[in-house]
């Protein structure tokens, strides 16, 4: 008999969350606070520590996604008594030992959850998690099912016993018909989930205009080529998007309204004092906006080399919370994904004030000063802003400054 270690609920309104890997195998010995199994968490990875000191006797769920309050692990800690850690408690530990808000911020929630109770009854007592969610695909009611399996449980047998008893000639007929047009569902994981609830705050709460432009990028292409063998001999792959965050650092200096923020909770506007660029990364488990923490503070290569670090953490699932706190702006590029430089109007990363989308560089016709036809390589640019801090003559001064910047990376330097 062992030590039931339970998925807590951390209060961030998650009812489940993704075991990405666990950092002790059964047998292994690991020690009170010691780290147990990481998790992923509204966009970053979590450590979660042992409660107690033991052996590892057996692990119930290796990887997928977990729900609150199910076992996640026994310990022998020596005890030899079958015991298990209150939810409440086990919260409060996670959010001591995890890297984003402290315990207080986050605050606890108990095991009580509305999501599970139906007409009264909570069906996590009817059926196990997989027996549940092949209802939900069936689109059973498990109050309306009996269940023969051990206690009164109920199992997929009884689910697929049950349609069947339903279902009508007329309701056969139906689905016979419709077989050309099925549906197959798939729960949402809990990435998904985030950039879901991130985007729909990011459209509801923020008034947002976009402005569309384009830059010669001429001496731009020129000060790349001449550097970046000098950045590969170092091991730093040198991109648009580094200059573009070293440009967004220089703007937010001469406007200080970019970095800012609404309080929707006191009615006032917040003037950020740090200089924080952050950068749309396609990670496998879905889009993420980690930040270049302090940005105004580094040179080109340095922005460079951080976006490398931060793609290659990303990709590797290492990133934490802290990596995407305390944004001030962001950029996205796009242009290596698309085959012409098209524009696109960016989401705020909510709640920043803007956002500049990268297209990518493309030749076009464009009429010089002596009104000669010329071709040149042009990049679009997309810039994003919340409406409610920045009105549409600041925004075309703003981005007729980050022109200057990218069309001559040199005019950056004397921004300081």
């Amino acid at each position: 008999m062992g030590y039931e270690f339970r998925l807590p609920d951390i209060g961030e309104g998650l009812t489940e969350s993704d075991i990405t890997g666990w950092l002790k195998s059964v047998g292994d010995h690991v020690k009170e606070d010691e780290p147990l199994l990481e998790i992923q968490n509204d966009k970053s990875v979590v450590e979660i520590t042992s409660p107690v000191t033991g052996i590892v006797e057996d692990i119930k769920i290796k990887s997928g996604i977990a729900k609150v309050g199910e076992v996640l692990v026994t310990i022998d800690d020596g005890s030899g008594e079958n015991r298990e850690e209150p939810v409440q408690e086990s919260a409060e530990k996670m959010a001591e030992n995890s890297t984003g808000p402290s315990g207080e911020e986050r605050g606890g929630a108990p095991l009580v959850n509305k999501k599970f109770i139906v007409d009264g009854v909570d069906i996590r007592m009817l059926a196990v998690p997989s027996v549940r969610k092949y209802a939900k695909t069936k689109g059973a009611d498990l109050t309306q099912v009996e269940g023969t399996g051990r206690k009164g449980r109920i199992t997929k047998e009884d689910i697929d016993r049950h349609i069947d008893s339903s279902d009508t000639d007329a309701d056969r007929q139906g689905a016979l018909s419709g077989e050309e047009f099925s549906y197959r569902h798939e729960l949402l994981p809990p990435m998904r989930k985030a950039i879901s609830n991130a985007l729909l705050d990011s459209v509801t709460k923020a008034p947002q205009v976009t402005v569309f432009d384009a830059v010669d990028a001429r001496r731009l292409i020129a000060h790349r080529d001449r550097f970046k063998g000098q950045a590969a001999d170092r091991g730093i792959r040198l991109t648009y998007t580094a200059y573009a965050v070293l440009a967004m650092a220089s703007l937010l200096k001469r406007h200080p309204a970019l970095n800012s923020e609404i309080d929707d909770g006191g009615g006032s506007l917040r003037i950020k004092e740090f200089c924080n660029i952050g950068v749309a990364i396609d990670a496998p488990s879905g889009l993420i906006v980690p930040n270049i923490k302090h940005a105004n503070r580094l040179n080109l290569l340095e922005i460079a080399d951080g976006i490398t670090d931060m793609a290659d953490r990303a990709r590797d699932r290492k990133l934490t919370s802290y990596d995407m706190e305390y944004g001030s702006v962001t950029v996205t590029n796009t242009g290596s994904m698309s085959s012409s430089g098209v524009h696109m109007t960016p989401l705020l990363n909510y709640p920043e004030a803007a956002i500049l989308g990268l297209g990518r560089i493309q030749d076009e016709a464009v009429v010089n000063g002596e009104k000669e036809i010329e071709v040149r390589p042009m990049m679009k640019l997309s810039f994003t802003f919340d409406h409610r801090i920045i009105d549409g003559a600041h925004a075309t001064q703003i981005i007729e400054d980050l022109k200057v910047f990218l069309a001559d990376p040199e005019t950056i330097l004397f921004e300081g």
